[in-house]
């Protein structure tokens, strides 16, 4: 685990200190995660569950998902589906992280 989360912990810094100002990845089946950055995902085609912090809703395409940063999300994909997520860094949302920060 220790090496697991190391390597995430990589990954995660290696993702913030990118020239991108997002990441857009294809949907796939994935389990229980997080990171530092938002996650926007949106569905193009067919139906996928997402769970957000222990919330599960269904959409459908033309609907999207939001996990903040350190939400933990999860993505189950029905049949036929198509859709992205959109990564964006922590560095670009400090707008955002100012106007949503909890006390």
């Amino acid at each position: 685990m220790y090496i697991q989360n190391l390597l995430f912990d990589k990954y995660e810094n290696w993702r913030d200190q990118k020239n991108s100002v997002a990441d857009l990845v294809t949907l796939t089946d994935i389990g229980n995660h997080f990171h530092r950055q938002m996650e926007i995902m949106v569905v193009t085609k067919g139906t996928v569950c997402v769970t957000v912090n222990g919330v599960t809703k269904t959409l459908v395409a033309g609907q999207f998902s939001i996990a903040d940063n350190y939400d933990v999300h999860s993505y189950a994909l029905g049949e036929n589906v198509a859709g992205n997520a959109l990564i964006i860094p922590k560095n670009y949302l400090s707008d955002y992280i100012a106007l949503t920060k909890k006390p």
